[in-house]
């Protein structure tokens, strides 16, 4: 009798499959690597290795966030033109500059997190609009679901 963690291959080979703490672990680990190079070159790599995963896995409670990871950024400024009316020209140049802007400042990171305030003309302004879109808009959305946080202490060893 095959269990839940077995799935037949075929009639006569059962394999064992991973439990889903496994499968998270393997998503976080985290391997120390040889080289500097964050990428692989541009091909098919094979791989054939076998490695040894060992530790503990946290899954904090879910809660509600604000939406704003969660909106559609062009749709949002294609409705908000749309709503501009006689003044959707003056709203796409502003947009269009403000991107710009951002966009500069930003760089090289990630995230806009700070890119805006960095070297900004008037940051008091920046910081105002950002506490009124927070207030006025953000706060009224509704809440969205988010998964707990999973943190993670595995050691990855590889095994020759």
């Amino acid at each position: 009798m095959k269990t839940a963690m077995m799935q037949a291959m075929d009639s006569a080979t059962l394999v064992r499959v991973l439990t889903t703490a496994e499968s998270v672990a393997i998503g976080k680990a985290k391997v120390a690597k040889v080289g500097n190079e964050n990428r692989l070159s541009v091909g098919d790599h094979q791989v054939d290795f076998t490695v040894r995963i060992q530790g503990q896995i946290r899954v904090g409670e879910d809660y509600d966030k604000a939406p704003t990871t969660s909106i559609p950024l062009l749709e949002t400024l294609a409705l908000t033109l749309a709503y501009a009316g006689i003044t959707r020209d003056a709203a796409i140049m502003a947009i269009e500059t403000a991107l710009n802007a951002v966009m500069a400042r930003q760089g090289d990171r990630k995230k806009g997190s700070g890119a805006i305030l960095a070297n900004a003309v008037d940051v008091s302004v920046i910081e105002t609009m950002i506490d009124r879109v927070k207030d006025n808009i953000v706060a009224k959305l509704p809440r969205t679901h988010a998964d707990g946080p999973v943190t993670t202490k595995i050691e990855v060893t590889p095994i020759a």
